[in-house]
């Protein structure tokens, strides 16, 4: 892309000077919490456990025995737990197993 830049009082006005710097005003639109569509939440029983990567926490679904690398709800390794909650898509962590799991409730706990 080429631009021409000129006009009165700068300095090479009317020279023709070009500048093949990009525009960035038409950036390429992400989504947003405000955009995206709103989660389904679900109820999910389950043990946590650690993770295979340091410091990675998982939950694994007793119904199911899927992996889920919980977000949020302060759980520890031992507790046996029903969340509520809802599948982040398109969202990596650094545990490496399962989809992540938004928890925004805590049911109940025990150990």
């Amino acid at each position: 892309m080429r631009l021409r830049f000129g006009g009165s009082g700068s300095a090479g006005a009317g020279s023709g000077a070009t500048s093949t710097t990009p525009s960035t005003a038409s950036a390429i639109p992400t989504a947003t919490p405000s955009t995206l569509p709103s989660p389904d939440v679900e109820t999910i029983i389950g043990v946590v456990s650690a993770g295979t990567e340091k410091g990675c926490r998982v939950l694994t679904v007793d119904v199911t025995g899927e992996v889920l690398p919980p977000i949020g709800g302060g759980l520890q390794p031992g507790m046996i737990v029903t969340v509520r909650g809802y599948r982040l898509k398109g969202v990596r962590t650094t545990c490496m197993q399962g989809k992540p799991f938004k928890i925004t409730e805590v049911v109940t706990t025990s150990t």
